[in-house]
């Protein structure tokens, strides 16, 4: 969520991000993740 923030304070328009209900058991990239659950209040932040 940090580089996500960051990138609105420099006028980003456009977003990538990964989402997993529990990140630990991904299958990959589990520790680039956001957890399912944290991304409605990132959202509200970006928009």
């Amino acid at each position: 969520p940090g580089m996500a923030l960051a990138a609105k304070a420099f006028g980003a328009n456009g977003y990538f991000l990964e989402t997993h209900p529990n990140p630990e058991e991904a299958w990959s990239d589990g520790p680039n993740q956001l957890y399912l659950k944290d991304l409605r209040d990132l959202i509200k932040k970006l928009v």
